[in-house]
Parts: C-alpha cells; structure tokens; sequence
C-alpha cells in the first residue's frame, strides 16, 4: 500500500494505492484496499491472520547499501521517517461489502504503529540476514499474527468472528500526513475449523508486490492467480487494469507482464496505455518502467465455447524479468464488463 501528498509525488500514484484514508478504525472508515473474505455455510471457527502487517523502517539493519536495501525484504519503503500506522478492520456479513459505510458490524481492529525493526517483535531476529531463505521456516512461521489475538489489537476485538455465511470484508488502511509516502507490504490468509474453506479475494482493486534480487537466475519468472472466470462468463468481456507495471532499476533486456487463461485457451488480447501506445497481444513489455505511472487496459473476448472447472477457472498473470533489482509494485482491477468478479493474489 502506497499513500503520501496530494500529488502522490515520490513513489505514489493517483489510483486506488493513493486514495485517502479517513476515519480509520471505526465503523464508517473509507479508504485503502478492501479484501473479501467469503464464508460458506456451516463453517465455523473463523480465524483471520496478518502477515508482517507493521510497517519496519530497517534499512540499517541490511548489510546491502542504497536506497532500496528495504526491498531486498517484504518491500517496506519510505521517503522520510516512517510514522505511519497501519490499519486492519474486520467486519462482519456485507451484502454490500464495498461500501462499510452502511451500519457494518466492526468485529476486529488490529492497529501496527511503525517498527524500526523486526527484532522489537521477534528476539530472535538477526540484522545479517538478507531473506527469508536465511530463517528457518518455523520461525517465519510465528510472523503470521492472529487478528483476534494480536497484541497490536486497537480497542475491544470480538474473538469469536463467526457471523454466519457471506462476504466479511477486511478493509487496509495507512494513517498518514501529506508530509511524506509510504509503502508497506503484507500478506492475509483465512481458515475455519469446521466446514468449507473460506476465499480471500480484493474487492474491486488490489495491489501486487513482486520482488527479485540481482543473485537470482537469469529467467526470472513470478506467475499470480489473477481473476476467477467462470464458465458462465462464456461470450463477455474481461477487461483487467494494470497501474503502473515493471519497475526495474537496471534494464538488462525485455521485461514483460503476459495474461493467460486458466485452463489452456488461446486468448485474443488487445490493450492501450494511457499515455499512448497499445498492441494486439496479451503481453505488454514493461522495461525499465516503459510505463511509469501509467494505466494499462487489456480487453479480452471471452469465447462463446469457453469452458472450465476448478483451478482452470483462474485466469493468469506471469511476469518475466531479465533486468536486475526488481521490486514492482502494481495495482489490478479485473471484471468482465458490466459483472464484478474475484481478484486474488
């Protein structure tokens, strides 16, 4: 999440990853991302958990010089003194889970005031390591934090979240002033003890970090779950937003971000920047920030014969690096037109 000035100056752009937030941890709170948390009936059990939610201003700690040393990590960045706060509120069943304006019932805050470093949550830390590959992995485990029983929880938290099936949307917020901008980085995931498996998915937009140091490969290759397109949707439009694509510090060759269809169909593709320039392809090179703070929409006709089920339903977004240094923050939106449909990372 990235938010600063008024004119998103520094890092920040004029999308949904600079929109403002307002009244954070009460009820009728605006702004941020919002995620869907779908239950279905006769689950039970409802745990919520947040990974690295606060933001750690450690730059010092990294045995790596410059400016971008932070994102040899999780990608938490700030043009000046971090003391923004980070905010994670849980509601209950919406029938209209994007607006939490309307007499939502708020079950959870959690509310993470800036860290110079990890090691002021976990002892265990060690300032020379350089990535996760260094931790042993039971103890990146203990990053995640449970939401009903976080330390960081703002106020009175409802331990018990089970509300009965629907949407439970989580809303992501960052308190700041018009002084500075920041990005934090975080990652969510759900279960429940009994019944089905709940989803997790953005509402309307999310924002998508990717991130490989220079040691890495030469075929640098992240692949995401993009958007779930059923099989009813057969005969419409998917229209996916990308803000913002490939920042790449050096440029090392072609850089490209490249949708495809779950389940092996060939897609007809084509898409526009809005600041000029388009093709008839599913790919876009995005090289050395090609498109810097620039939309692209990609238009994509779905067959009449179109057909899936399960995972092959997932539509696709792999990104393809040559350069060095990539730390690309991005921010999607996808829907068939006129139909809202999931996004998940």
């Amino acid at each position: 999440m990235c938010l600063g000035t008024a004119g998103f100056a520094g890092g920040c752009a004029q999308t949904a990853e600079g929109r403002p937030s307002l009244r954070p941890g009460i009820e009728n709170a605006i702004g941020g991302y919002v995620y869907g948390i779908e239950v279905g009936p006769d689950a039970g059990g409802l745990t919520v958990e947040i990974f690295d939610g606060p933001y750690y201003h450690y730059e010092d700690e990294v045995p790596v010089a410059g400016e971008n040393s932070t994102l040899y990590w999780t990608g938490d960045f700030a043009a000046a003194a971090a003391n923004q706060v980070t905010w994670f509120m849980l509601y209950g069943p919406d029938a209209t889970p994007l607006d939490t304006t309307d007499g939502n019932e708020l079950l959870c805050v959690v509310r993470y005031r800036a860290r110079e470093s990890r090691a002021e949550d976990f002892g265990w830390w060690n300032s020379s390591w350089t990535g996760y590959e260094d931790i042993d992995a039971a103890l990146v485990g203990q990053m995640w934090d449970s939401m009903a029983t976080s330390a960081d929880r703002f106020g009175a938290c409802d331990e018990n979240f089970d509300r009965g099936p629907g949407i439970y949307p989580l809303r992501v917020m960052v308190e700041h002033n018009d002084s500075s901008w920041v990005t934090n980085k975080y990652s969510l995931r759900t279960r429940t003890t009994s019944g089905p498996k709940p989803h997790i998915y953005g509402l309307a937009d999310m924002s998508i970090f990717t991130n490989v140091g220079a040691e890495d490969d030469e075929d640098r290759q992240s692949t995401f779950y993009l958007a779930k397109v059923e099989d009813r949707y057969a005969g419409g439009t998917l229209i996916v937003e990308l803000w913002d694509p490939g920042d790449v510090d050096v440029g090392g060759g072609k850089d490209t971000v490249t949708i495809s269809s779950g389940n092996g169909s060939t897609l007809s593709c084509a898409w526009v920047a809005s600041g000029g320039g388009g093709d008839t392809s599913c790919s876009v090179e995005v090289t050395a920030g090609l498109y810097n703070n620039q939309l692209i929409t990609v238009t994509i006709p779905i067959p009449d014969t179109y057909s899936c089920s399960g995972d092959a339903c997932w539509f696709r977004v792999t990104y393809q690096y040559t350069g060095d240094r990539i730390h690309d923050t991005t921010t999607w939106s996808a829907f068939i037109a006129g139909n809202p449909i999931r996004l998940v990372e």
